[in-house]
């Protein structure tokens, strides 16, 4: 079943668990699919999916299904008793996998076993979600950040606090004996007499050892020279490309660091006046080649876009993490924390994690029937992780007009300018 997001949590406010070395949220895909084969695809739905971004400090959860998800304190009776008897049949049977896993003779079920264990533990009674009426844990795997075990959110019951053991002092050490010289003494005395006859040997040299010419490869100066400038030379160059590669670094900031240039002014097919931008300048100029829509439309189409009678796609060709905004007629935001307005559906976001961020993202927005009105699109550069700014194209694809294609450059010092703008007419 398709996954959508639910909610954030923050770093600062939480204190993720772990054991051995790994934390539980890092084990999600492991945990899922234990829980599929030991119990059931319905206990591994009760975990939220997690998706990191240290970038951020946050972490967005994943749940199946659409829709909201309310916190189980919010449903109105008698839904909430229902949902709240299902979540204590999951826990359960989660509970004792878990059990039976921490007493098993191999040590990578005992570290499972934990794992469930600590997948259990939520910081609060609003980290039990409900959508579709079925239960959903986000948070999972976190206490709260400084604070103290307190009552248990799924269980209602306080958590057991495991008194001390007592510290044992260190055994007395056994008494000291004195020093025994006379060992050392004598290994003295042995080195001694070993250093003096080594010296008598070398000074007189009865057996002729060190007399005889064993013979020594000499090689011919002409030899030796030139070894002497191919190792010049190899220097030489080597200082060469150092010289060379400030060169390229310092051209390369240089043009980064040029003014914009003016914006030329042209007309499109409907009449109306556009100006075209600097490709430096960090705002959208216009191309209408079919070749760069149509590849563009194709990357979006691999990775799962719909179709409609409106497509926005936005591509790129980096790490970085550019995001897609669309304002709707009514004043209605689309973007990756509102996948779901005013008719449109985000579906497809591109490199939002550092792990899984691909050289070849693409976005993409579709409407089946678009309420009328104009749309102002903009590029966000959100997370600039591989370079200062990046080149972008945003297609739009409208039934009854050619694709057009408009190219621009996102820097981290330009925010929510817009891209270009879309009018759909009254029918």
């Amino acid at each position: 079943m398709r996954t959508s997001y639910i909610a954030v949590t923050r770093a600062r406010e939480l204190q993720a668990l772990g054991t051995g070395g790994q934390l539980a949220i890092e084990a999600a895909s492991t945990l899922g699919a234990l829980l599929s084969r030991e119990l059931s695809a319905a206990h591994a739905a009760l975990f939220a999916e997690p998706h990191p971004n240290p970038a951020r400090g946050e972490v967005d959860w994943y749940a199946e299904g659409e829709g909201p998800a309310t916190p189980l304190a919010e449903i109105p009776e008698p839904e909430r008793a229902a949902v709240q008897a299902e979540l204590d049949r999951l826990v359960g049977d989660i509970r004792r996998l878990s059990e039976r896993l921490r007493t098993s003779a191999r040590e990578s079920d005992r570290f499972l076993g934990e794992m469930l264990a600590l997948a259990l533990e939520v910081p609060d009674a609003g980290s039990i979600r409900v959508r579709g009426g079925r239960p959903v844990l986000v948070a999972w795997g976190h206490a709260p950040a400084g604070g103290r075990a307190g009552p248990d959110p799924i269980r209602g019951v306080s958590t057991r606090v495991v008194a001390p053991k007592a510290i044992r002092p260190p055994p007395p050490l056994p008494a000291a004996r004195g020093p025994r010289l006379w060992p050392w003494l004598a290994a003295l005395l042995g080195a001694g007499t070993v250093f003096v006859a080594s010296l008598l040997l070398l000074l007189t040299d009865p057996f002729g050892w060190f007399s005889k010419d064993i013979g020594v490869c000499r090689l011919p100066e002409s030899d030796l020279a030139g070894l002497r400038a191919y190792r010049d030379e190899e220097q030489r160059e080597a200082s060469l490309r150092a010289e060379l590669a400030a060169v390229v670094d310092d051209a390369g900031k240089r043009r980064l660091s040029c003014p914009p240039v003016p914006a030329p002014v042209r007309r499109s097919e409907d009449g109306e006046r556009h100006s075209r931008p600097a490709e430096d300048g960090g705002r959208a100029t216009e191309n209408e080649g079919r070749r760069t829509a149509e590849n563009d439309m194709r990357r979006a189409q691999e990775r799962g876009a719909q179709s409609g009678k409106l497509e926005i796609v936005l591509a790129w060709d980096d790490r970085n993490d550019l995001d897609l905004h669309v304002f709707c007629p009514d004043g209605q935001e689309l973007y990756f924390r509102a996948r779901t307005v005013c008719g449109g559906t985000l579906d497809v976001d591109a490199n939002r994690n550092a792990e899984n961020a691909t050289a070849t993202p693409v976005e993409n927005a579709v409407w089946e029937n678009p309420p009328p009105g104009r749309y102002r699109i903009v590029v966000d550069p959100y997370t600039m992780r591989d370079h200062p700014a990046s080149r972008f194209r945003v297609t739009i694809r409208q039934e009854g007009k050619p694709d057009r294609t408009v190219e621009g450059t996102a820097t981290a010092d330009r925010r929510s300018e817009t891209a270009v703008e879309v009018e759909i007419p009254r029918s």
